[in-house]
């Protein structure tokens, strides 16, 4: 597998194209700019800006003065602001990176990118959408059209892949799909790289919900199955990153001195419980969580996976069988290698404190996204009188992490707000903000036993065939997307919900399905996190 990403620029051209993205990047209001030397003009155009947010928030337009107090007001927690980055910076570099993004160039870029590498950043300004996609020796900026135009594009594709109530056929599919390639990629792509790079891309908010292995390269003229149909995933290996400083940092963050633990999480009991502890807009007791029996399925497969020779004897297999059943009541089983964790016992206090013995972390749950308070936004867990079960992007920020991989096999964990310059709010940042070099969560509700294959795949590329965790991800997807039907095979059933009106496949020699390979089944996981990275399980040598 080659790489595609926005690779370094040098003199003249490099300075231009970042000037003219800084350009944008100052009608857009950052605040702090990755280039320096912005024209005085433009400074002032920023605080004019900045005075207009000031009403916004407000509501009403307020006197001259109010404004200008409350700017300085903000001027004065900026400054604040700025010495307590500074302090931190100076005792965790990469925290500083993730918590604000300062100032960086090409150079640091190209550093970190492969000679078959593309990155593609999108930037948004007041009303357009731009691009900027840079190789090793050469950077092109694109104006990507009114940003309004595009949003709505991406939202209405996205739509026919992931809402279990529209799921869009394939010549559709192939339609949408193909547009929102040309509208977005299609002349920024460069001319003459391999069929087969891979492409790092950091989205803005327009394009933040487009898991970009679903765009459409190429199909029939008439397609009738999604067989007839050529997607991203069929010849790209897709990377995220949420702002070049992260991906540039993670690409310089060596793993793990030694394997760790492994934390499996699975089948938390969604049962109300009088009095709960509910916090922001959501009440755990009215969400109507189904338990979701695949996810210990997923989990207890993910545990025989990762026994070393240590762990097996003693009745280990048997153990795991037991725990395999889902009635049992044997919820906890603790070995050198991995910690599992099922059913009642899955609650908050196993996602708290210093967990820097795991190396990797898999939590197979619901997740929940709190659309007033992104910091709410989490994962659900067995909840108690005295939690509501959640763990929040804001309870995640504060653990201690040394996890190679975090993997959150739950509905949109990748999802959030974003943070002008510094990519989306999600449980995927505040992991990586908390110690993960790499995250793979999922950008809309999974279908639950296509997840248990796709995890299935996944991990036997990670942990048994040693191959690195974006080209372990693509391949478990292209089985998913390759699949056959089959009596249980597509049926939609979601971690929580279920695709409406489908209960059976029909079998592929009875005619083309219509779901048979629907990116619904194989699109929502994505990857942020180093393009090498490999994963070695507690007991395993071998190359890091």
């Amino acid at each position: 597998m080659k790489k595609v990403m926005i690779t370094g620029i040098s003199g003249g051209q490099g300075r231009l194209i970042a000037k003219r993205l800084q350009d944008h990047w100052d009608v857009c209001g950052v605040d702090r700019m990755p280039w320096e030397g912005a024209p005085k003009g433009i400074r002032m155009h920023t605080m004019d800006l900045r005075k207009r947010r000031f009403r916004n928030i407000l509501r009403v337009e307020q006197p001259d003065a109010v404004v200008e107090s409350l700017s300085s007001r903000a001027r004065d927690l900026d400054e604040r602001a700025e010495e307590v980055r500074l302090a931190l910076a100076e005792h965790s570099p990469r925290d500083a990176v993730l918590e604000h993004v300062g100032a960086w160039g090409l150079a640091e870029l190209r550093a970190s990118l492969g000679a078959d590498e593309v990155y593609v950043e999108f930037v948004e300004g007041l009303e357009q959408l731009y691009c900027f996609v840079v190789r090793t020796d050469t950077a092109t900026f694109h104006d990507l059209g009114p940003k309004s135009e595009r949003r709505a594009e991406v939202h209405d594709y996205v739509a026919g892949l992931s809402r279990s109530d529209r799921l869009a056929d394939a010549a559709t599919v192939a339609r949408k799909g193909a547009e929102v390639w040309r509208a977005l990629l299609g002349s920024a792509f460069p001319q003459r790289v391999p069929e087969d790079a891979r492409l790092v891309i950091v989205p803005s908010s327009s394009v933040a919900a487009l898991p970009f292995e679903a765009l459409v390269l190429g199909s029939e003229e008439h397609p009738e199955g999604f067989g007839d149909v050529v997607f991203v995933l069929d010849h790209h290996e897709v990377v995220y990153a949420s702002s070049g400083p992260v991906f540039a940092t993670l690409q310089a963050t060596p793993p793990r001195d030694e394997p760790g633990r492994a934390l499996v999480l699975g089948d938390p009991i969604y049962e109300a419980v009088p009095g709960a502890r509910a916090r922001g807009s959501r009440d755990p007791r009215r969400l109507n969580f189904a338990r979701l029996p695949g996810t210990r399925d997923e989990a207890v497969g993910l545990a025989r996976v990762l026994l070393d020779a240590g762990d097996r004897g003693d009745g280990t297999e048997e153990a795991l069988d037991r725990r395999e059943a889902h009635d049992s009541t044997e919820a906890v089983l603790d070995l050198p290698s991995v910690r599992l964790v099922l059913g009642r016992d899955v609650t908050p206090d196993v996602l708290r404190g210093d967990l820097r013995e795991f190396g990797l972390i898999h939590c197979a749950s619901h997740g929940y996204v709190d659309v007033h308070d992104p910091a709410l936004t989490g994962l659900a867990l067995t909840p108690s009188e005295t939690d509501d079960g959640f763990v929040t992007t804001a309870d995640v920020m504060e653990l201690s992490l040394d996890a190679d991989l975090a993997v959150l096999s739950a509905c949109e964990t990748a999802r959030g707000r974003e943070r002008k310059g510094e990519g989306a709010l999600s449980l995927s940042r505040a992991f990586l903000y908390a110690g993960a070099r790499s995250v793979v969560s999922s950008m809309w509700p999974v279908d639950d036993r296509e997840t248990v294959r796709t995890m299935e795949a996944f991990y036997e590329g990670v942990l048994r065939e040693g191959k690195s965790v974006p080209s372990s991800l693509r391949l478990a997807r292209l089985a998913i997307r390759n699949g056959e039907a089959g009596p249980d095979a597509y049926r939609g059933v979601g971690r929580g919900s279920s695709v409406g009106g489908v209960l059976k496949r029909r079998r592929q020699t009875a005619g083309p399905s219509v779901r048979v390979g629907h990116p619904y089944f194989w699109a929502p996981f994505v990857y942020v996190g180093p393009t090498e990275l490999t994963v070695t399980r507690a007991g395993q040598s071998g190359p890091r």
